[in-house]
């Protein structure tokens, strides 16, 4: 605390209520494949957020082990109000001037509203995809999941304490009436200006896979953080997420800013403050990439071992990027566009904007140099935020021309502008901001960002951000067009009943009619059609899903699909070494193109290699799967279809039963014998006409045979399989069952 400014803030305490806010204690995590972020953290530092490098015991998704990315974030934001005074917010890591909940039209808060709005309001799709069901079939209303019914939307009975001049939260509003009734089919939204939806099932195909949302403001405490007089700010923040292919480790964020202030505010700079801790922070280093108004962290070389604290993050890259930036009113004079004069309020057009500046101290040990270090007063911070030095002189380039964005340079590049080729020590953190030149009282604006990891094979020396600026126009273009994603096909229902030392898993729903248009496909088979299904046995009811296909945490126990001729399907990942782009395929599915069972049979522990036990408890997850092949793909070139393999995007969940035996019951008899001794297993006396497949424990399809009632099928009998783990999937067309045995090739 800055407790210097005492004195001059009370000079200003008539703007604020006589009753200070407590400190921030929400707390909320927002896990998206391999990301973890810890919105406000539960104790004031703000947005924390981490990368898996580790997987969590059994698999489950609560004990996984992360590296660092960003160690805090805060918002700062500031401009000059009608007298030239300086008014400011800023924040860093447990100190700042932000407090949680909204402004009424004065500009003022309480205590207990604070009290009241110290929380994180979360929906999953899974959420507001059912309340639509509901809402469209005329169930009751108890029915709606609790998240939708508690979601803050202006005049939501179920929130008494949401005042009713506070527009609330974004959310469809079904029958129009400007006030959040889930009851009456309204839903939860992210209201992205430019790319508003028109209709409910506009919205569908845009909907996040999660939303978390919570609204502060700077007017509920003396700033004794940055000395500044509080701007009287509203930010709404939206922090949202998308499972979609190349997505899977991006989070956006939506920061609404509204102003409750009674005077314009002049020149208003607001800025996003990172404090970067990629992995090992000793040798972070941060760039600017202007033209895809990015900040950007990276690793300056491998990292085997952190001598300061962190978890080891090789080849890593992370970046900021603002996707849409603020609204400047304009006035037309001539040819000319001019900011609206101080006390007016004619506006002839909005421009929108975006990274204006971008601030990266270094050398602050240095007390010589360091002129964007460590700022002191609300002056000093308002020049940074301004981008200029905190004695408001220009920063100066490589070649002394004076720029508000520092570091432009690649750092792979020996004569660009970048921390990595300078002889400097770097800082960890960054500030950067959007602008306008006139704040009104009243007025309303928002940003987006996208935070998005990615790598580089590059092992030491200054790295190459090709792959980061890759990822970030893919992020782009999906913001560019409305957020459109493939939505997969929706996981068939499972159910499970006990059998003799066996469970039967029944198949249903499956989603035979699923077809998903691919817009740049068109002239050309343009959909996404359903395929198959998949099966696994999984480690832990709350598994990590990313780990599906991990042999050490699940297991693929059934795979089916249709019969049209389809039976692989890859996918071409991307991948960076020394700033070159390249694609390497992955095999997603390797099916028998024989149809989808109506019942498998589960009698055989696949993860731990043991026949099921009495009592204990089973995980499954399935998924469905599409196909589409429009364009064969053309690697190193990148052109054609890219994804032909498409999963389920939603709904997809673990599920468990428990085999329940008596000492008594016997085995039911199964149409074969089976003799299994590691290295040499055999399979006779079969009883009917069995179709029998050897897969490899990576799902690829080894052999298939047919065999008639009395044959045999013998480990010797198979040449070239190398040791490892196989499963004979077998077929009785009699009982109309699959079967499956696990089998060890040891030779």
């Amino acid at each position: 605390m800055k407790l210097n400014y005492t004195l001059l803030l009370l000079f200003f305490t008539s703007i604020l209520i006589s009753q200070e806010c407590g400190p921030i204690t929400a707390g909320s995590q927002f896990v998206h494949g391999n990301l973890q972020y810890n919105i406000l953290n539960g104790n004031n530092a703000f947005n924390e957020l981490s990368y898996k490098v580790g997987i969590g015991e059994d698999g489950d998704i609560d004990t996984r082990e992360y590296a660092p990315i960003l160690y805090s974030s805060n918002i700062w934001a500031g401009g000059v109000d009608p007298n030239g005074s300086v008014k400011l917010a800023a924040g860093t890591y447990i100190d700042q001037d932000w407090v949680m909940g909204p402004l009424d039209e004065s500009g003022q808060t309480s205590a207990e509203n604070c009290a009241n709005w110290d929380r994180i309001f979360s929906v999953t799709k899974e959420d507001i995809l059912k309340a639509r069901n509901i809402f469209l079939e005329n169930g009751p209303c108890s029915d709606i999941p609790e998240s939708i019914l508690n979601w803050p939307g202006r005049g939501n009975i179920n929130l008494s304490f949401i005042p009713d001049d506070f527009r609330g939260a974004d959310f469809w509003d079904e029958d129009g009436d400007a006030r959040y009734d889930p009851c009456s089919g309204d839903l939860p939204i992210v209201s992205i200006r430019g790319h508003e939806p028109w209709s409910a099932d506009d919205y569908i195909p845009s909907i996040p896979s999660q939303i978390s949302y919570y609204v502060m403001n700077d007017n509920g405490k003396l700033h004794l953080y940055s000395g500044g007089i509080p701007t009287q700010l509203e930010v709404a923040v939206y922090i949202f997420a998308f499972k979609s292919q190349g997505l899977d480790d991006v989070i956006f964020m939506k920061q609404k800013i509204t102003s409750k202030s009674t005077d314009d505010i002049r020149d208003f700079h607001y800025g996003n403050w990172f404090d970067f801790d990629l992995g090992c922070k000793e040798n972070d280093y941060i760039g600017t990439d202007p033209e895809r108004h990015m900040v950007y962290a990276y690793n300056s070389n491998e990292d085997n071992e952190c001598n300061f604290g962190g978890t080891p993050l090789p080849k890593a890259q992370f970046g900021v990027s603002y996707l849409a930036g603020i609204y400047e009113p304009f006035i037309i004079v001539g040819d000319s566009l001019v900011t609206p004069p101080i006390g007016t309020y004619d506006v002839d057009t909005l421009v929108r904007t975006r990274m204006k500046t971008s601030v990266i101290p270094f050398d602050c040990q240095d007390n010589s140099i360091p002129n964007t270090c460590n700022p002191q007063t609300s002056n000093e911070y308002y020049n940074i935020l301004k981008g200029s030095n905190k004695d408001g002189s220009p920063i100066l380039d490589n070649s002394g021309n004076a720029t508000n964005i520092m570091f432009t340079g690649n750092p792979s590049a020996s004569d660009g502008w970048s921390l990595c080729n300078e002889d400097k020590i770097p800082e960890t953190s960054a500030i950067s901001s959007v602008s306008t030149g006139l704040l009104q009282p009243g007025a309303s604006n928002e940003i987006l960002i996208a935070l998005f990891n990615a790598s580089d094979g590059f092992d030491d020396g200054c790295t190459d951000i090709a792959a980061l600026q890759d990822k970030q126009e893919i992020v782009q273009k999906f913001y560019n067009d409305g957020f459109f994603h493939y939505l997969g096909p929706l996981p068939p229902t499972i159910e499970m009943s006990q059998e003799s030392n066996a469970i039967t898993i029944s198949i249903s729903n499956i989603p035979f009619e699923y077809s998903q248009n691919i817009p740049e496909a068109e002239g050309f088979d343009d959909t996404y059609n359903f395929e198959g299904i998949k099966i696994y046995q999984v480690s832990s009811p709350n598994f990590d899903m990313n780990e599906l296909g991990n042999l050490d945490y699940s297991a693929l126990i059934y795979q089916g699909d249709i019969e049209n001729g389809i039976a692989e399907a890859d996918n071409w990942q991307t991948l960076f070494i020394n700033g070159n782009k390249s694609f390497v395929s992955k095999r997603q599915v390797d099916g028998e193109d024989i149809g989808i069972l109506e019942e498998v049979l589960f009698d055989y522990d696949y993860l731990n290699n043991e026949a099921i036990v009495q009592g204990k408890p089973y995980y499954f997850v399935a998924l469905s799967y599409a196909y589409n092949n429009y364009l064969p793909f053309i690697n190193p070139n990148g052109i054609g279809q890219q994804y032909t393999y498409l999963e389920s995007t939603c709904g997809v969940k673990v599920l468990n039963s428990e085999v329940l035996l008596s000492e008594t019951e016997i085995e039911e008899s199964k149409p074969y014998l089976f003799y299994n001794n590691i290295d040499n297993w055999r399979l006779e006396n079969t009883e009917d006409q069995l179709q029998v497949t050897l897969i490899a424990s990576n799902g690829q399809i080894i052999k298939n045979w047919e065999l008639n009632s009395g044959s045999s099928l013998f480990s010797q009998d198979i040449d070239g399989l190398l040791n490892g783990v196989y499963f004979l999937q077998i077929y009785s067309k009699k009982k109309d069952r699959m079967y499956v045995q696990k089998v060890i090739q040891m030779k």
